[in-house]
């Protein structure tokens, strides 16, 4: 319940983007934030209802109105999973209407190999360490990235040039840039550490 709870909250405000709202009166604030409640518990009950069924009727979950407005604005391209006429495939044109790309349609998976006391000397969060590059934006999910970087390894492949063109630059799946990595977790340590003192403040 408690995720559930936290991606409804992610729909209201990334996809919502309730946050942007600049209205004068509480009032009208009031109405707007009750609009996008409705419309990020639905966004979420579809978000449920395409993972235990994704190809399903997209009209369980949307007016035959509302299924040719999503026609008419988004094509099908877009997520490679979906089959044509489901409800998953909705969900994505749904999705893509707010500038969210399920192109590539990777799939993460979090592993927690051990939990640590935390040492108050050292700022958080912190890199450790890392293998591989990740894929560039747009690269066609993994099928993609592999072909991608079977065409960039090898020169007389028929699509290294065009690849090299697209990226820019040469790709080295085994660089991992960990000097830029560890600036960005040092950035995002100091506005923790900032957060904190802040609500130390607050607090005292």
């Amino acid at each position: 319940m408690r995720w559930k709870i936290e991606v409804f909250h992610k729909i209201l405000k990334s996809g919502c983007r309730a946050e942007d709202a600049k209205l004068r009166t509480a009032d009208r604030l009031a109405n707007l934030v009750a609009l996008f409640c409705i419309v990020s518990w639905r966004v979420l009950w579809m978000t449920m209802m395409a993972r235990t069924a994704p190809e399903a009727d997209p009209a369980i979950a949307l007016t035959a109105t509302e299924i040719a407005i999503l026609d008419r604005l988004i094509g099908d391209s877009g997520n490679r999973r979906a089959k044509p006429g489901t409800l998953q495939l909705y969900l994505t044109k749904l999705s893509r209407l707010g500038g969210y790309d399920f192109g590539d349609d990777w799939r993460h998976s979090i592993v927690i190999e051990e939990v640590l006391p935390a040492d108050p000397a050292t700022d958080y969060p912190r890199f450790v360490d890392g293998a591989r590059r990740a894929p560039p934006e747009d690269v066609g999910g993994l099928p993609g990235f592999e072909e991608f970087l079977d065409a960039m390894a090898k020169p007389r492949h028929p699509a290294h040039k065009s690849v090299l063109q697209r990226y820019e630059r040469p790709f080295d799946p085994e660089d991992i840039s960990p000097d830029v990595i560890h600036a960005r977790m040092a950035t995002l340590a100091k506005r923790r550490a900032s957060g904190k003192a802040a609500h130390a403040i607050n607090k005292a």
